[in-house]
């Protein structure tokens, strides 16, 4: 939902409102006023729809002022659609004219507030009456090895572990694709059970740790969902690579990734 979605159901809601208090017909004038300096051939009709929807009000129970909100919500939108140059001057209508007729109780359901704050990294949060919405706009979070330390020790739940099984991934792939240029008698330079590229699978072990680190940063850092949630991921996750690991060692022993070729 964007910013002008939000402004309109608001200025619906200030419509319903206002038609329905003792000041309607005032209300009612500042409603055809704008109407008519975008679409002055409607003004009108709106006017004649407004005194019907005023002696609906009369008598209306919740259910009824609910559907009128929508109804006049939808008109709102469809004009704002289609002059879209006038969408900004829905924000005077409401804060001028309609707002400050209606009662303090109800001023908080028709109340628009935009501002920019933490929305998981930075983003805008926009309020208007009872409904909030938060966008991201963007979201860059850079980890550096304080941050994971952090992290580690006082994270939430089994992202710490996702944290640690992906620094040791990297670990290893670091090793073999070291010791692959450094000649047959170093440690990891045994051929892979698997009979996989000893390089190619380094790099992607190093690249796959990376990603862990990354996933487990987020769910440690995060204040958000069910822990049960986190540790199925996790679970998930941890699961994939030890299928991977008994691939890429075909069944043999984990000592088949560090051990030393042959020199004899």
């Amino acid at each position: 939902m964007t910013r002008t979605d939000l402004l309109v159901r608001a200025a619906a809601e200030a419509v319903m409102l206002s038609i329905a208090g003792d000041d309607w017909q005032s209300a009612r004038a500042s409603i055809v006023t704008w109407w008519s300096g975008i679409r002055p051939d409607q003004a009108g009709q709106v006017r004649d729809d407004l005194g019907l929807m005023h002696a609906e009000l009369t008598a209306a129970d919740a259910a009824l002022r609910r559907d009128l909100a929508i109804e006049w919500e939808m008109r709102l939108a469809r004009l704002v659609r289609a002059e879209p140059g006038h969408a900004g001057t829905l924000r005077p209508l409401l804060d001028e004219e309609l707002g400050p007729r209606l009662p303090p109780s109800d001023r908080s359901r028709v109340h628009v507030i935009e501002m920019t704050g933490d929305v998981s990294g930075h983003g805008e949060i926009i309020i208007a009456g009872r409904d909030v919405e938060a966008r991201r706009i963007r979201r860059i979070r850079r980890f550096d090895s304080a941050d994971l330390f952090q992290l580690v020790l006082s994270g939430r739940g089994p992202g710490r572990l996702l944290i640690v099984i992906g620094l040791a991934l990297v670990a290893v792939g670091m090793i073999r694709l070291a010791a692959s240029f450094t000649g047959p008698c170093a440690p990891g330079t045994t051929p892979l059970p698997s009979d996989l590229p000893t390089a190619s699978v380094a790099l992607a072990v190093v690249f796959v740790g990376g990603l862990v680190v990354t996933a487990g940063s987020e769910l440690a850092a995060s204040k958000r969902g069910r822990l049960a949630a986190h540790w199925l991921i996790t679970a998930v996750v941890v699961a994939g690579l030890a299928v991977a690991f008994l691939i890429l060692t075909n069944g043999a022993a984990p000592d088949a990734l560090f051990g030393r070729a042959s020199c004899g």
